[in-house]
């Protein structure tokens, strides 16, 4: 059997391009392109009990120094939980008339995450 490797000191990446704003001015941006907030819901879903990942982008502490979106004035926020069914997840959306649609999945063994998302 041949074997492979990959030279990791070849690689190049490119950095991203464009501006990075801070809180206020993505709240004055929404406001100035949008003129209303932003509708956003998340949850982990299925079994899933996992919410560090969803918590950490909706609570207000936010993480690693960068606040979460219910501090930000331009988002309604809606931290659904862990183990929403999908089906209460699109039905909150559809009330909501959410704008965005965070899902949190942990990769499982046997891919059950994959038969959930689907």
């Amino acid at each position: 059997m041949r074997s492979l490797s990959v030279d990791y000191t070849q690689i190049k990446i490119s950095a991203p391009e464009g501006e990075r704003m801070d809180m206020q001015e993505i709240d004055a941006f929404i406001q100035d392109k949008l003129r209303r907030k932003l509708i956003v819901i998340g949850a982990s879903t299925g079994t899933d009990a996992h919410t560090v990942g969803i918590d950490a982008i909706l609570n207000r502490k936010g993480f690693a120094g960068h606040y979460g979106l219910e501090r930000y004035s331009m988002f309604e926020t809606h931290n659904l939980g862990s183990q929403v069914t999908n089906e209460d997840f699109v039905k909150a959306a559809k009330n909501l008339k959410a704008d965005i649609l965070l899902v949190s999945q942990t990769v499982t063994q046997k891919d059950v995450h994959i038969h959930n998302l689907t």
